[in-house]
């Protein structure tokens, strides 16, 4: 095989895999996480120094159901205290604030119902509080949280809380995808220092 048409095979691979390279690192880094449970989030910014996180437990790769979400340091990382304004998925949950005077520091939601629990293969969204701390401040470690398991009564450490790409940002990525694609293929099929033989690599 000719060298001129191995080297546009390379330069060829490297432009079709890279934007997808970025995308599957992307997405193993948000994964990468204890494989019973994930935990993302969104930060709104509500003006005046305010932002409201967002939460979503995320229980598709589990082993048994969830009935607690745990925020470590909602104190001294997020400020949290007894007159922080937490929100819950539904009426079925509720929320313990963090007590700096007792020395609780973590923000503890929690099922009342079994049947309110996160079910192995199922996500629940709708947890949230206002904090002063901007998400562009935090550091790795300052995010960690922990599920609780409804079989076991045992806490489940998760590490850091990821932040979710915005449904714009998704489509943006695959748009790019979609665009970058045609760029990538059209000078192998053009090339004529190949002299026809990506048709028989093909055809092979």
């Amino acid at each position: 095989m000719p060298s001129s048409f191995t080297g546009k095979t390379a330069m060829i691979g490297k432009k079709m895999f890279s934007p997808l390279l970025v995308l599957m690192t992307t997405w193993a880094l948000a994964s990468w996480h204890d494989a019973s449970a994930l935990v993302l989030y969104t930060a709104d910014d509500l003006g005046s120094g305010l932002f409201r996180y967002n939460l979503k437990l995320d229980n598709r790769m589990g082993t048994e159901p969830l009935s607690g979400l745990n925020l470590l340091f909602g104190n001294s990382v997020f400020g949290l205290d007894g007159a922080s304004k937490v929100s819950v998925p539904n009426a079925d949950w509720d929320f313990l604030l963090p007590d700096p005077v007792g020395g609780i520091d973590d923000l503890d939601f929690i099922s009342l119902l079994p049947a309110a629990d996160v079910a192995i293969g199922q996500q629940l969204a709708g947890f949230s509080f206002i904090s002063m701390r901007a998400p562009t401040a935090l550091v790795a470690g300052e995010f960690a949280v922990e599920a609780i398991g409804s079989d076991s009564a045992q806490q489940i450490p998760i590490g850091d809380a990821i932040a979710a790409p915005e449904p714009a940002t998704l489509m943006l990525i695959m748009l790019a995808l979609v665009l970058a694609w045609p760029a990538t293929v059209r000078p192998w099929r053009q090339s004529d220092s190949c002299d026809g033989s990506w048709k028989t690599l093909a055809a092979g």
